[in-house]
């Protein structure tokens, strides 16, 4: 797959702000991939099969995310997403990143991210999470192949693995 996504998801604590620490058994895990199932989060490095494949990720932005990728909700089930944060009304809130395949890691080779840092494909059986399709098409895996649109302007934010907002 050429085009790889993942959701970031974390939970509101009244006074304290988002954070996946938050996060309840009962919530979808903190990454999961386009499937639902529980992803260790973006890494440069990903087994496929036993295929090391290099990736680039992205912040998927675009008019109904806010300007950092966000999406604001009452819960994770909820049917209605928002670009905006209420403070009344939003406990949740997901995030989409988009991984390109940039090339395979030829075996042998050593790369700036360690074997033991490559995360595997596999997903740990996790309950369905909400697909990327909640979002515009514009953002879904099958339909985008290039940046967002936001205003007419192409937008994205390249994503970095230390990011906390």
């Amino acid at each position: 797959a050429d085009v790889m996504w993942l959701c970031e998801y974390e939970r509101r604590i009244v006074f304290v702000g988002f954070s996946d620490e938050y996060l309840t058994e009962f919530d979808p895990p903190h990454w999961a991939d386009q499937n639902g199932q529980e992803h260790g989060g973006p890494t440069f490095v990903i087994m496929r099969g036993d295929r090391r494949c290099r990736y680039r990720w992205q912040v998927a932005i675009s008019n109904e995310t806010d300007e950092n990728g966000w999406q604001y909700a009452a819960c994770f089930g909820s049917e209605q997403w928002l670009r905006m944060y209420d403070a009344m009304n939003t406990w949740v809130r997901r995030r989409w990143h988009r991984g390109r395949y940039i090339g395979e890691v030829p075996k042998g080779q050593l790369t700036d991210v360690s074997e033991s840092d490559a995360v595997n494909e596999a997903g740990t059986g996790s309950p369905p999470r909400p697909p990327p399709d909640a979002l515009t098409s514009s953002l879904t895996p099958a339909n985008n192949t290039g940046g967002e649109q936001r205003g007419g302007a192409s937008e994205s934010a390249e994503m970095m693995l230390t990011e906390n907002d």
